[in-house]
């Protein structure tokens, strides 16, 4: 099944959701939604160990 990180996105801007973990095999997948998304210059990420990057909506 294919994460729908379009949703994801729009509930990490709305609150619904405090952060996002992306695993290194679902980041072209997940920058194809961030590319679209009208929250993508609020959003941030930060890299952690073995490729995880965390993204946090900043107000």
């Amino acid at each position: 099944m294919e994460t729908n990180f379009g949703e994801l996105l729009t509930e990490l801007a709305r609150g619904k959701k405090d952060k996002l973990e992306v695993m290194p095999d679902n980041f072209m997948q997940f920058q194809k939604a961030l590319m679209n998304s009208q929250y993508r210059k609020k959003i941030i990420g930060e890299a952690k160990h073995k490729g995880v990057i965390i993204y946090h909506y900043e107000k």
